[in-house]
């Protein structure tokens, strides 16, 4: 049985997909391998956007967002063991990243070290006193340590900060 030619791929069909394919194929950078992962990821194909993250990852072995997407991807997949090199890389090539050092927290959370990821998200916070994120994560970490009136705090930081990012700019 021959295949149909009329058959579409994902790659043709979606605009944003196409984007970020034509931009790498133009200029293989750090930057389009990203986008070209999340294009794929937000299409629900985590498998060609982990490889995307890889090839990216061979053309810069140095780029810390590159880094976090792949420690993002282990992690979301249930793999924390695996994600924790990645997200250490991602943190050492970048220790200026609130995401990365939030994601670092997520990972050494599943690893079930409590201390240390309550650190990793401390230091996103002080990174970036705006990481809603970073907060709701320090609020999830307080309320299972039974610290309710601290995290009754930083749930409210973060909500407060949520609302605040979605409020139209004047």
């Amino acid at each position: 049985m021959r295949p149909s030619a009329n058959l579409s791929t994902l790659e043709s069909v979606s605009a944003r997909l196409q984007h970020a394919l034509a931009a790498l194929a133009a200029e293989p950078s750090s930057s389009a391998y990203l986008e070209a992962a999340l294009a794929y990821q937000a299409e629900g194909v985590a498998d060609r956007a982990f490889d995307t993250l890889t090839e990216g990852l061979q053309h810069d072995r140095s780029d810390p967002a590159l880094h976090d997407a792949q420690a993002r991807a282990w992690r979301d997949w249930g793999f924390p063991d695996r994600a924790l090199s990645a997200s250490r890389r991602a943190v050492y090539f970048d220790p200026r990243s609130p995401e990365a050092r939030n994601t670092l927290g997520t990972v050494l959370w599943a690893l079930g070290q409590r201390g240390p990821a309550r650190v990793a998200f401390a230091e996103a916070t002080q990174l970036d006193a705006r990481a809603s994120y970073a907060w709701h994560n320090l609020c999830e970490v307080a309320l299972a340590e039974g610290r309710t009136r601290d995290a009754t705090a930083m749930c409210r930081r973060a909500r407060a900060l949520l609302r605040t990012d979605r409020e139209p700019r004047r």
